[in-house]
């Protein structure tokens, strides 16, 4: 068992913490990102039918009711005329699906379901990430790519739920074997001076990176 690994957000030395159901978790002692180590990662196939199994339905209430923070946020922020990426946008692209409703353009792009590479060439107003930092194997190249993305004076909306150390051996996010980076508020400030974000808003899940 490993007592130690490189960091993947910033190089630094990432600590074991604790080992649970099977799978060693270490944390940075530099960005305080807590990692899984990669030696546990799903395969490709594995992490695909898993997210086929979720019920991303774009016409469900309750579905639509959860994204809104994300959707009221870009709505405050920018106008129609503006163009967004949807990153991560899964089987069912709600918070697309409800701009593009709205009248607002939004391109989608997912490795495994939307996965157009030439959407990556593109440069935009904003991105949204909802529930998909925390599935980033190397968040350091995809923190990276996001930010090469977005234009000057747009913003990147990451909505995921951080951690706190009192729950976090007994957390619900941990059970997924799919969330190999968890985050805390540390680990936004961080990334905000490492990528280039002068301005981080925390809004409860919601958490807005400003360029």
């Amino acid at each position: 068992m490993k007592n130690n690994i490189k960091c993947r957000l910033c190089g630094s030395g990432a600590e074991l913490i604790f080992h649970f159901r099977g799978r060693n978790y270490y944390r940075c002692g530099s960005c305080c990102i807590v990692l899984m180590g990669e030696e546990f990662f799903l395969s490709e196939e594995e992490e695909k039918l898993r997210y086929e199994q979720h019920n991303n339905d774009i016409n469900d209430p309750g579905y639509r009711e959860f994204t809104l923070p994300v959707v009221r946020a870009v709505e405050s922020d920018f106008g129609k005329e503006s163009i967004g990426l949807d990153f991560g946008s899964g089987t069912g692209p709600v918070i697309t699906a409800v701009l593009r409703e709205k009248g607002y353009s939004v391109e989608t792009y997912d490795k495994f379901f939307d996965s157009d590479k030439s959407k990556l060439l593109k440069k935009y107003d904003y991105a949204v990430c909802c529930e998909v930092i925390e599935h980033f194997k190397h968040p350091e190249r995809e923190f990276e790519l996001l930010r090469s993305l977005i234009k000057p004076g747009g913003k990147l909306y990451c909505m995921t739920e951080m951690y706190d150390d009192e729950i976090l051996r007994d957390w619900y996010y941990m059970k997924d074997p799919t969330h190999t980076a968890l985050y805390c508020k540390k680990t936004f400030e961080f990334m905000g001076c490492k990528y280039g974000f002068p301005e981080t808003a925390f809004k409860g899940r919601l958490i807005v990176m400003g360029v």
